[in-house]
């Protein structure tokens, strides 16, 4: 008796696994906005039972069963695509008998493992590497549910669209958070004046000219508090990038993001030949660099790669000692992302060349914390 006939369209299956991912954004997405507005309301002037009832219904029970409903979706995406890969395996080995090829079973132990990590490889293949993606400054923090900053799980997203095999892209915690004040998104307000009509329609012009004083003037400020709480921001984390330079291996955010791929590792085995790929966006540079020497040494695995995307700050030299291939992707108008450090010199060239700029540039590095790092740096030398 025949068995049944089984066709797989590979197109279709594709296009149904990166719909779960679109929706899968879109549904993250929505969750920071329900999140954001409800905090608002819980923040602000209202007061009694009411809102701690409703907190409790947001946080115990919306904001969880939409977690839920990410996490379903993000299953489905990686459950496609393991189909898909599942089928094209089974289509290859029903066809080497026809091909005068002996089975992959008979013929290599393994290939069921390779097959595991999106790939069916030969004895001595290298299965595609794992992926770290660590996060730049002025991170909002991880993404609900996830582990992750927004550009870093974009980022990790771009990667699997792609067909990259999804449970080989690992975002890392984030680091970099903005600071105190760092980031503000005030309106001006929204005033109108009176409308009695009649005989006291005087006072309605009177009302409605002082409205529209106190609104241009609000929307002004809102504007240009706004524009100094990104400048501040910006500020705040070039200097946390420049501490982790300076720090090298050392450096706080250096230290958390390789436990937590320490842990990976443990957890999540490599398979046999498969490499390490560390990829740095804007500061991220800075810590990715280290990043591969100490995975090196410390877990043995082999970092194949270091990837910076926009980091002016990156030391190359330490991270060319490890990795196979140290890259930079940059936009071509991104003139703050551009390689400006890339070496072990400019640990001890560039803080003796701030140290004798002129006051005023002194004076926001004390304010920031970055005037000692910069002294320790020379003391160091």
């Amino acid at each position: 008796m025949a068995g049944d006939v089984i066709q797989v369209n590979y197109d279709e299956l594709t296009a149904v696994a990166a719909l779960f991912g679109q929706q899968g954004r879109e549904q993250t997405d929505l969750v920071r906005a329900v999140q954001a507005r409800a905090q608002v309301l819980i923040d602000g002037s209202w007061e009694g039972m009411g809102v701690a009832a409703f907190a409790a219904e947001i946080h115990g029970t919306v904001l969880p069963a939409m977690t839920r409903l990410i996490s379903a979706l993000e299953d489905a995406q990686r459950v496609t695509l393991d189909i898909h890969a599942l089928m094209r395996e089974a289509e290859e080995e029903a066809a080497r008998p026809f091909r005068g090829e002996a089975y992959a079973g008979d013929a290599q132990q393994g290939a069921v493992a390779a097959s595991e990590a999106g790939a069916i490889t030969g004895p001595g293949s290298i299965p595609p590497p794992r992926i770290y993606i660590v996060n730049g400054i002025n991170s909002r923090g991880n993404v609900l549910g996830l582990i992750g900053d927004d550009d870093s799980i974009e980022l990790e997203r771009l990667i699997e669209r792609r067909g990259y095999d999804p449970r080989q892209v690992v975002s890392t915690p984030a680091i970099y958070g903005r600071p105190p004040l760092g980031d503000l998104n005030l309106d001006g307000t929204n005033l109108s004046g009176t409308n009695f009509g009649g005989w006291l329609s005087p006072a309605d012009w009177i009302t409605g000219a002082a409205a529209g004083g106190v609104n241009l003037v609000t929307s002004a400020g809102a504007t240009i508090a706004n524009a100094g709480s990104q400048a501040w921001s910006s500020l705040y984390g070039s200097a946390e990038v420049w501490n982790e330079y300076a720090a090298g291996e050392h450096g706080r955010y250096t230290q958390q993001t390789y436990n937590f791929v320490q842990r990976d590792l443990a957890n999540n085995p490599l398979l046999p030949n498969q490499q390490v790929i560390l990829m740095g966006h804007s500061g991220g540079g800075a810590v990715v660099d280290d990043l591969a020497g100490m995975i090196e040494r410390k877990t043995g695995a082999d970092v194949s790669a270091v990837v910076t995307l926009g980091s002016p700050i990156s030391n190359y030299d330490v991270a060319g000692r490890y990795a196979e291939q140290v890259v930079d992707l940059q936009h071509r108008f991104d003139f703050v992302g551009k390689s400006y450090i890339r070496s072990d010199e400019s640990r001890y060239a560039l803080p003796l060349a701030m140290m004798s700029a002129p006051t005023p540039v002194q004076g926001v590095l004390r304010a920031v914390g970055l005037e000692q790092t910069l002294w320790r740096s020379v003391d160091d030398s």
